[in-house]
């Protein structure tokens, strides 16, 4: 079983990911998906308010982050639970 997702002008069939009996949940992942990083962050510029830097969560926010810093020129941020020991 699959979820069809239709977002930015792509097409992406997310598997569906079973919880229990009564709940499945579709599986989007944006890691690698490098054309739909892009066409996300493309139409989240045009939506953004004005704002002088992004920010985004440590981890799955760091790809789109990274590219709509890319394209805006804007500066991106990365907020961490806590301080890493390379800090």
């Amino acid at each position: 079983m699959d979820y069809t997702l239709h977002v930015a002008g792509l097409k992406r069939q997310l598997p569906l990911c079973r919880v229990n009996d009564d709940l499945y949940i579709a599986a989007f992942v944006i890691f690698g998906d490098v054309e739909l990083t892009v066409a996300c962050a493309r139409d989240l510029l045009k939506i953004a308010p004005e704002h002088d830097v992004l920010i985004t969560a440590e981890s799955k926010g760091i790809p789109l982050a990274y590219e709509m810093s890319r394209q805006s020129g804007k500066q991106y941020l990365l907020a961490r639970k806590s301080k890493k020991l390379y800090m």
